[in-house]
């Protein structure tokens, strides 16, 4: 069992609605974590594919 540390996403960073606050903590199993990796790197690459024109 592995344990997740959620901070306040991008966008309420921007908004300036986070305050300081204690992050969640969260336990997951190592598939769980593999998931939201992934998918993690799936935006991030479409957000480069957007900004760029890069294909991958």
């Amino acid at each position: 069992m592995s344990f997740v540390v959620i901070f306040p996403s991008g966008s309420e960073a921007e908004a300036g609605k986070v305050r300081e606050q204690k992050p969640k903590i969260i336990a997951r199993t190592p598939e769980d974590v593999g998931k939201i990796l992934t998918n993690k790197r799936i935006r991030l690459l479409q957000v480069i594919r957007k900004n760029t024109g890069i294909l991958f």
